[in-house]
C-alpha cells in the first residue's frame, strides 16, 4: 500500500454515528502506516519529522510570513507538505473566497472609473471568479452590492491610484526585479501623491479601530502593512501611510472604516491603554527586517512546533492536530500524541 498509494486519509465518525466523513489528506511522507487495528491506528513518525525537516527558503510573502508567525505547524502542513484543506459539499463561502470576490469587484470599479452600477460590478466579479450560484453565494452578492454602493462614490475621489500593485524585495530587503526577488507581494491600492497612501481592503465587519489588530502590527505578529511600507518607502522616498480598510461597517452611518493603521511617527497613540495606530520608524523598520530573517532561519532549520497560543478555530489543518493517535517511540512503547 505504501508503495502504490499517493496519500492516506484519516476516517472519523460523524456525531450522529450514521456516516463516516473523510478528514484532511495526510501525505504519506509524513506518516508511515505500520498496522491497522479496530478502533485505532498504529503509526510511527517518518524520517521527515518536523524537527529534522530542514529546507532552503528562496521565496516568501506576507501571507507565508504571517502564517509561520501565527503557527509554525500550520506553515509546515500548508507550505512544506502542501496538504489540501478539506472540502465541503455545501457551506457558506469561506472568508478568503469572499475577500477574493470583493477585491476583484473593487479592482473593476477603479479600473473602470466607477461608470457602472454596484450590481453590475458584483456580477462581473462573480463571472470572473467563476462563482457557482447557490443560496450562500446569492446572500453574499447582496452584501457585496451594499459595500460597492459605498465604494463607488469613494473610488471617484481617488487620485493617481494603482490597483493590484506587485512588488519585489531581494534578500537584503531592497526593491528589486522579479528575477532577483526573495519576497513578493500585491498591494490592493497605492496612491502616489505628495505622500504614499497604501490601502489593503478587507471584507470583515468593523465599526472602529481594531486595537487587537493594531497590537499585532506593533508586536510584529502581522507583517503585511510593514512589508508594504518597507517597499514603498525605499521605492518612492516619500512619507508612507498604510491602512486596513473595510466597507462592511457595523455602523450604517459610516461608509468605510480604517480599522488598523501604520504611519510614520515616533510613538503610537493610546486610548484607555489601547493603541490607536502603529508607528513606522527606524526602530520598527529594523525590527521588521530582523523578524523576517528570524522566520527564514526557523523555517530553514525545520522549526515547526505548534503555537500553543494560536487560535485554531478556523485552521484548515485542525483535524490533523486534534487527531489522537498512538505513536511508537524508539523503545517500542506507545504514547498518546497529537
Amino acid at each position: 500500500m505504501t508503495k502504490i498509494a499517493k496519500n492516506f486519509y484519516v476516517i472519523y465518525q460523524d456525531n450522529d454515528l450514521t456516516k463516516q466523513d473523510l478528514s484532511i489528506i495526510i501525505d504519506k511522507s509524513e506518516f508511515e502506516v505500520l498496522d491497522l487495528q479496530p478502533q485505532k491506528q498504529i503509526i510511527q513518525k517518518s524520517q521527515t519529522d518536523t524537527a529534522s525537516c530542514k529546507t532552503s527558503v528562496d521565496h516568501l510573502s506576507a501571507s507565508r510570513l504571517n502564517t509561520y508567525i501565527a503557527c509554525p505547524k500550520r506553515y509546515y502542513y500548508q507550505y512544506i507538505l502542501e496538504l489540501s484543506s478539506p472540502s465541503f459539499e455545501e457551506s457558506e463561502l469561506e472568508a478568503s473566497d469572499k475577500g477574493t470576490i470583493m477585491h476583484k469587484a473593487f479592482e473593476l470599479v477603479v479600473k473602470d472609473n466607477a461608470k457602472k452600477s454596484a450590481l453590475k460590478y458584483a456580477e462581473e466579479a462573480y463571472r470572473f471568479e467563476k462563482v457557482e450560484e447557490n443560496v450562500y453565494t446569492i446572500l453574499y452578492k447582496k452584501q457585496l452590492v451594499k459595500m460597492l454602493e459605498k465604494f463607488i462614490p469613494y473610488a471617484k475621489t481617488l487620485q493617481n491610484s494603482s490597483v493590484e500593485q506587485r512588488f519585489y524585495l531581494d534578500k537584503k530587503l531592497k526593491p528589486c526585479t522579479k528575477e532577483e526577488h526573495f519576497i513578493v507581494g500585491f498591494i490592493d491600492r497605492i496612491d502616489i501623491n505628495d505622500e504614499i497612501t497604501i490601502v489593503d481592503y478587507k471584507s470583515s465587519k468593523r465599526d472602529g479601530v481594531d486595537t487587537d489588530r493594531v497590537e499585532e502590527i506593533i508586536e510584529l505578529k502581522d507583517l503585511q502593512l510593514g512589508l508594504y511600507a518597507l517597499w514603498a518607502k525605499q521605492k518612492y522616498g516619500k512619507k508612507v501611510n498604510a491602512s486596513l480598510l473595510t466597507f462592511n461597517t457595523g455602523n450604517e452611518e459610516l461608509d468605510y472604516v480604517e480599522f488598523a493603521n501604520l504611519k510614520e511617527c515616533d510613538e503610537p497613540e493610546y486610548s484607555r491603554n489601547k493603541p490607536q495606530f502603529a508607528c513606522y520608524n527606524e526602530g520598527y523598520e529594523q525590527a521588521l527586517k530582523d523578524r523576517i530573517f528570524e522566520v527564514k532561519e526557523n523555517i530553514e532549520q525545520g522549526r515547526f512546533d505548534i503555537n500553543e497560543e494560536a487560535d485554531c478555530t478556523w485552521c484548515d489543518f485542525k483535524k490533523i492536530c486534534e487527531q489522537k493517535i498512538v505513536l511508537e517511540d524508539e523503545n517500542g512503547e506507545s504514547s498518546k500524541g497529537k
